[in-house]
Protein backbone atom coordinates (compact mmCIF):
# COMPACT_ATOMS: atom_id res chain seq x y z
CA UNK A 1 0.00 0.00 0.00
CA UNK A 2 1.37 3.42 -0.96
CA UNK A 3 1.77 6.38 1.31
CA UNK A 4 -0.56 9.35 1.04
CA UNK A 5 0.74 12.91 0.93
CA UNK A 6 -1.51 14.84 3.28
CA UNK A 7 0.29 18.15 3.04
CA UNK A 8 2.60 19.65 0.44
CA UNK A 9 3.13 19.80 -3.30
CA UNK A 10 4.19 17.30 -5.92
CA UNK A 11 6.21 18.64 -8.83
CA UNK A 12 7.12 16.23 -11.64
CA UNK A 13 9.73 16.87 -14.31
CA UNK A 14 9.27 15.00 -17.58
CA UNK A 15 10.83 16.11 -20.87
CA UNK A 16 9.12 13.53 -23.14
CA UNK A 17 5.88 15.14 -24.47
CA UNK A 18 3.94 11.87 -24.63
CA UNK A 19 4.95 11.02 -21.05
CA UNK A 20 3.75 14.47 -19.95
CA UNK A 21 0.36 13.65 -21.42
CA UNK A 22 0.29 10.26 -19.67
CA UNK A 23 1.20 11.87 -16.35
CA UNK A 24 -1.60 14.41 -16.76
CA UNK A 25 -4.12 11.68 -17.58
CA UNK A 26 -2.98 9.52 -14.66
CA UNK A 27 -3.15 12.43 -12.21
CA UNK A 28 -6.67 13.29 -13.40
CA UNK A 29 -7.84 9.66 -13.18
CA UNK A 30 -6.57 9.44 -9.61
CA UNK A 31 -7.74 12.93 -8.62
CA UNK A 32 -4.18 13.89 -7.63
CA UNK A 33 -2.78 17.39 -7.82
CA UNK A 34 0.60 17.30 -9.59
CA UNK A 35 2.44 20.19 -11.19
CA UNK A 36 4.08 18.73 -14.30
CA UNK A 37 6.99 20.63 -15.83
CA UNK A 38 7.91 19.58 -19.39
CA UNK A 39 11.68 19.95 -18.84
CA UNK A 40 14.60 17.80 -17.73
CA UNK A 41 16.43 18.60 -14.53
CA UNK A 42 20.17 18.82 -14.98
CA UNK A 43 23.22 20.77 -13.81
CA UNK A 44 22.85 23.46 -16.47
CA UNK A 45 20.23 25.56 -18.22
CA UNK A 46 19.70 25.12 -21.95
CA UNK A 47 18.63 22.51 -24.43
CA UNK A 48 19.68 18.96 -25.10
CA UNK A 49 18.54 15.95 -27.04
CA UNK A 50 16.50 13.13 -25.56
CA UNK A 51 17.18 9.71 -27.04
CA UNK A 52 13.82 8.13 -27.86
CA UNK A 53 15.10 5.42 -30.20
CA UNK A 54 14.19 2.48 -27.94
CA UNK A 55 10.75 0.90 -28.53
CA UNK A 56 9.90 3.34 -31.35
CA UNK A 57 10.00 6.29 -28.94
CA UNK A 58 6.70 5.35 -27.32
CA UNK A 59 5.93 7.06 -24.06
CA UNK A 60 6.43 4.92 -20.98
CA UNK A 61 8.01 2.09 -22.98
CA UNK A 62 11.72 1.31 -23.16
CA UNK A 63 14.48 3.64 -22.09
CA UNK A 64 14.47 7.36 -22.80
CA UNK A 65 17.53 9.32 -21.73
CA UNK A 66 19.59 12.36 -22.51
CA UNK A 67 21.40 11.63 -25.72
CA UNK A 68 25.06 10.68 -25.46
CA UNK A 69 25.68 11.20 -29.16
CA UNK A 70 24.84 7.69 -30.29
CA UNK A 71 22.95 7.35 -33.52
CA UNK A 72 19.25 7.07 -32.85
CA UNK A 73 16.03 8.99 -32.86
CA UNK A 74 16.12 12.09 -30.66
CA UNK A 75 13.92 15.04 -29.78
CA UNK A 76 15.09 18.42 -28.53
CA UNK A 77 14.23 19.21 -24.91
CA UNK A 78 14.74 22.00 -22.41
CA UNK A 79 16.91 21.51 -19.32
CA UNK A 80 17.19 23.51 -16.12
CA UNK A 81 18.80 23.28 -12.70
CA UNK A 82 16.43 22.51 -9.85
CA UNK A 83 18.19 25.09 -7.66
CA UNK A 84 17.44 27.78 -10.22
CA UNK A 85 13.72 27.02 -10.10
CA UNK A 86 13.79 27.11 -6.29
CA UNK A 87 15.79 30.38 -6.17
CA UNK A 88 13.34 32.00 -8.60
CA UNK A 89 10.44 30.76 -6.42
CA UNK A 90 8.97 28.77 -9.29
CA UNK A 91 8.88 25.61 -7.17
CA UNK A 92 9.07 25.06 -3.41
CA UNK A 93 12.23 23.59 -1.89
CA UNK A 94 11.88 19.81 -1.90
CA UNK A 95 11.68 17.63 1.17
CA UNK A 96 11.69 14.38 -0.85
CA UNK A 97 13.25 13.84 -4.29
CA UNK A 98 12.77 10.84 -6.58
CA UNK A 99 15.14 10.46 -9.55
CA UNK A 100 14.90 8.05 -12.50
CA UNK A 101 16.95 9.47 -15.37
CA UNK A 102 18.78 6.52 -16.95
CA UNK A 103 22.36 7.47 -16.05
CA UNK A 104 22.07 11.27 -15.70
CA UNK A 105 21.30 11.08 -11.96
CA UNK A 106 24.51 12.86 -10.95
CA UNK A 107 23.64 15.80 -13.24
CA UNK A 108 20.25 16.15 -11.55
CA UNK A 109 21.82 16.09 -8.08
CA UNK A 110 24.50 18.61 -9.09
CA UNK A 111 21.71 20.93 -10.28
CA UNK A 112 20.10 20.56 -6.86
CA UNK A 113 23.28 21.13 -4.81
CA UNK A 114 21.81 23.97 -2.72
CA UNK A 115 18.65 21.96 -2.07
CA UNK A 116 20.79 19.00 -0.97
CA UNK A 117 22.64 21.19 1.53
CA UNK A 118 19.33 22.22 3.08
CA UNK A 119 18.00 20.29 6.04
CA UNK A 120 14.58 20.59 4.44
CA UNK A 121 15.48 17.94 1.85
CA UNK A 122 15.54 14.86 4.05
CA UNK A 123 15.05 11.95 1.61
CA UNK A 124 16.19 11.09 -1.90
CA UNK A 125 15.15 8.01 -3.86
CA UNK A 126 17.33 7.38 -6.88
CA UNK A 127 17.63 4.71 -9.53
CA UNK A 128 21.39 4.45 -10.17
CA UNK A 129 22.76 3.19 -13.50
CA UNK A 130 26.46 2.39 -12.84
CA UNK A 131 26.95 1.24 -16.43
CA UNK A 132 25.64 4.54 -17.89
CA UNK A 133 26.61 7.26 -15.41
CA UNK A 134 30.04 7.75 -17.03
CA UNK A 135 28.27 8.53 -20.34
CA UNK A 136 27.20 11.77 -18.65
CA UNK A 137 30.59 12.67 -17.17
CA UNK A 138 30.00 11.25 -13.71
CA UNK A 139 30.76 8.20 -11.67
CA UNK A 140 28.98 6.09 -9.13
CA UNK A 141 31.62 7.05 -6.55
CA UNK A 142 31.16 10.80 -7.22
CA UNK A 143 27.38 10.44 -6.91
CA UNK A 144 27.74 8.71 -3.54
CA UNK A 145 30.31 11.32 -2.38
CA UNK A 146 27.91 14.13 -3.34
CA UNK A 147 25.26 12.59 -1.11
CA UNK A 148 27.69 11.78 1.73
CA UNK A 149 29.24 15.28 1.93
CA UNK A 150 25.72 16.69 2.27
CA UNK A 151 25.04 14.47 5.27
CA UNK A 152 23.00 11.72 3.66
CA UNK A 153 23.14 8.09 4.71
CA UNK A 154 22.82 5.75 1.72
CA UNK A 155 20.81 2.56 1.80
CA UNK A 156 20.37 0.19 -1.17
CA UNK A 157 16.67 -0.70 -1.22
CA UNK A 158 16.56 -2.85 -4.35
CA UNK A 159 19.15 -4.34 -6.69
CA UNK A 160 18.12 -4.99 -10.28
CA UNK A 161 21.50 -5.61 -11.82
CA UNK A 162 23.10 -3.62 -13.28
CA UNK A 163 21.02 -0.72 -11.89
CA UNK A 164 19.90 -0.40 -8.30
CA UNK A 165 17.64 1.78 -6.22
CA UNK A 166 18.96 3.76 -3.30
CA UNK A 167 17.44 5.75 -0.51
CA UNK A 168 19.53 8.61 0.85
CA UNK A 169 18.30 10.21 4.04
CA UNK A 170 19.40 12.68 6.69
Amino acid sequence: MGQLLNDGNVVAFEPHPANVKRLQENAALNNVQVEIRPVALSNEHGTSKLDVSGEDGQAGVGTHSLSTGDIGRTIQIDMIEGDRLIEESEIPPPSVIKIDVEGAEQLVLEGLSSALESEQCHTIYCEVHPDRISDFGGSEQELRELLNINGYTIQIIKNRSPEYFLKAYQ
